[in-house]
């Protein structure tokens, strides 16, 4: 430190000595050069106020003002920029001088001056030019030594001097750093007892230096005292937010970054591999809602709420400013994804509405037979057969009602689990069966293909599925079509796929056939309730399987189920 403060004196000294010679000469350059610019102005208003009498052929005045000043140059120019002379050069070898600076300054305001830099000279040129009353220019210009040239002159002084400041400030440095570092090297010597909180008392301080290590003594306790608090409540916030579900972003003002947990980053669908503290919140999601949200809060200091749509997600955007001082400083961004909410809604009313519509058309048929036949007017045929026809749609409604409480017990949990060991090959060519008078009327052939093989689950069930798809792959498929039921054996699981030859699924509904009343065939023809899938999904996940479907439209469906031989939680 105390050659530190050393060479700070010394360098200080030849710095100031150094700037004080600079300044001075820059001073009395600036003093010379204004001094010879207002010489050249006077020189120009008398010559110009002379000339205005004199003929332009005879320029014998101007040219004994030059003998008696040979280091200024007068020049007269025409109105179009034409020499018609000078006292350096012959204006016939000199170029149309209309474009200069100092002419066309003098032509629009009635003088005009201007300063050029020779490369040549290495000197500065001052041009100034006065407008005559017939709309010629009178130009008078002189060199002098610009800035750097002066200098140059002076440099052999500034040298002399600075070498003198620099022997004496070796020496006052010297003595002048001995004298204020002898206090304070006492107090750095017991600087670790000063901040650790130790009495003061226990070792010898100067008075003067007194004051200070108390204060540094005490803010050392207050400091570390406030650090530890803002420490735990740091680790607090960042355990807290990094655990939400929910999406937690601090913006500043300008709209920069200063906190976010993963779960934004995961929402926002934006990159978990970059940094985003101090990036702008449009590096972190693009999103125009959001983005125009966030500015109206910075703008108006007003709280929203929005709904965005963004990566198959619904989420709800929480967009409040902070205050402080009555100045907005930035806002709070809380994301929660409510995408099981708004789509069991939306599935709730679907639900309702198909529920509606499937239940009034049989509804419907039934009453509208049943007022024919109450009139009377039907003959024992006609009621016999309009009776049959009320049994068929009593039937379909009981069927739809079935199958409605069957997905509400298996949404609600309520089945009881009666788990048996069940053949599914023994159970699939057993429901083959059933079929076969189905078959026959489209003469379609159905193969059953595996081993006996048997797992652990709820046999209604399993019945239920097999029912189901068999019927479905019957129902949509070609005359002289095909229906293949493969069982396969693996180590824990067994593979169960039915495929058909018949008209297959488009790809844009591939993913909605497993939703509830979903009909690709929405023709009144048509007697399915649209539930049937619907419950074969529910199935395979009540016995912790999982399903899969490829379709290609004209070519047929395969639909593949996976179950695990045992349930583990049963045994």
């Amino acid at each position: 430190m105390r050659k530190k403060i050393f060479l700070n004196f010394v360098s200080l000294a030849i710095l100031s000595s150094i700037l004080t010679a600079v300044l001075i000469s820059v001073i009395f350059y600036n003093f010379y050069l204004d001094s010879e610019w207002k010489s050249l102005k006077n020189t120009a208003y008398t010559i110009s106020s002379t000339i205005e009498y004199a003929k332009y052929d005879d320029f014998q005045y101007l040219i004994n003002i030059k003998k008696k000043n040979p280091n200024i140059r007068i020049t007269i120019i025409n109105s179009q920029g034409k020499v018609l002379f000078d006292t350096d050069i012959k204006q016939s070898q000199m170029e149309n001088h209309l474009e200069r600076p100092e002419v066309r300054e003098a032509i629009r305001n009635g003088t005009g001056e201007s300063t050029r830099y020779s490369t040549t000279l290495g000197q500065d040129t001052h041009y100034f030019s006065v407008l005559l009353s017939d709309g010629s220019i009178l130009r008078i210009s002189q060199d002098y030594d610009n800035i750097f040239t002066a200098m140059g002159s002076i440099l052999p002084g500034i040298i002399i001097i600075a070498l003198l400041v620099i022997f004496l400030s070796f020496f006052m440095s010297s003595l002048l750093s001995k004298k204020i570092l002898k206090p304070i090297k006492m107090a750095t010597e017991n600087i670790d007892k000063i901040i650790s909180g130790v009495n003061l008392s226990e070792f010898e301080i100067y008075d003067e230096l007194l004051p200070f290590t108390q204060a540094v003594n005490r803010q050392s306790l207050e400091i570390k005292k406030y650090v530890n608090e803002l420490k735990e409540k740091a680790d607090t916030i960042e355990t807290i937010t990094e655990n939400m579900s929910e999406g937690f972003i601090l913006i500043e003002e300008n709209k920069k970054i200063v906190s976010l947990n993963n779960s934004a980053i995961k929402l926002l669908d934006a990159k978990d591999d970059k940094n985003y503290y101090k990036e702008s919140f449009i590096v972190l999601s693009r999103n125009i809602e959001i983005n125009n949200t966030l500015d109206k809060v910075l703008e108006t200091g007003e709280s929203k709420e929005i709904l965005v749509y963004l990566s198959n997600r619904y989420l709800n955007v929480y967009i409040n400013p902070v205050v402080n001082d009555e100045k907005i400083i930035g806002a709070m961004l809380l994301i929660v994804n409510n995408t099981d909410k708004y789509m069991a809604e939306k599935m709730r009313r679907e639900f309702s509405a198909n529920v509606s519509h499937e239940l009034k058309t049989p509804l419907t048929s039934i009453n509208g037979y049943a007022e024919i036949i109450e009139s009377g007017l039907t003959s024992k045929e006609d009621t016999v057969k309009f009776a049959g026809i009320i049994r068929k749609e009593g039937n379909r409604l009981l069927e739809l009602i079935d199958s409605v409480i069957k997905l509400s017990k298996l949404d609600e949990g309520f089945v009881k689990k009666e788990f048996v060991f069940v053949d599914l090959y023994e159970m699939a060519n057993n429901i083959f069966r059933s079929f076969e008078v189905a078959a026959k009327e489209k003469n379609i052939n159905i193969i059953v293909q595996g081993y006996h093989n048997k797992i652990q689950a709820d046999k209604n069930m399993m019945e239920e599925l097999l029912y189901n798809l068999i019927d479905n792959a019957i129902k949509y498929n070609k005359v002289d079509g095909t229906v293949n039921v493969k069982i396969q054996d693996e180590i824990n699981s067994t593979i169960l796929t039915i495929s058909d030859t018949g008209i297959g699924i488009p790809k844009e509904a591939q993913e909605r056939v497993f939703e509830r009343f979903y009909m690709l065939d929405k023709s009144r023809g048509n007697k399915s309730t649209g539930l049937g899938l619907s419950i074969v999904k529910h199935i395979v996940e009540y016995h912790n399987g999982s399903i899969s479907l490829k379709s290609e439209v004209g070519y047929g469906t395969e639909i593949k189920i996976k179950l695990p031989k045992i349930q583990l939680e049963n045994i």
